[in-house]
């Protein structure tokens, strides 16, 4: 759950590519970015209360653009998190 959910403020587009983040950081790394092992309403609050730990310290070998785009999904400010899919699709050299 995006920080802003469990916070219960407003949401936009953007919670959906926190999802995406979290989910792209697990298949490239088998790991959960914050280390947590259960999905609770309590476990997502560490999600704005600490920062997830970086992809490259699962997997050093992931490009740094690759790195970079997954990370900014998982910005807990919606403003500064990657806005769509296309910007992210973009990011990684895609299209």
């Amino acid at each position: 759950m995006a920080p802003e959910i469990v916070r219960r403020r407003a949401t936009d587009q953007t919670v959906d590519i926190f999802s995406f983040g979290v989910t792209i950081y697990q298949l490239l790394t088998f790991e959960h970015p914050w280390g947590v092992s259960e999905n609770t309403s309590k476990s997502a609050l560490l999600f704005d209360s600490r920062p997830p730990v970086h992809i490259r310290d699962h997997n050093p070998n992931i490009q740094d653009h690759i790195a970079d785009a997954v990370m900014n999904c998982l910005e807990t400010d919606p403003a500064k998190r990657c806005p769509s899919i296309k910007r992210f699709v973009m990011a990684v050299g895609l299209k």
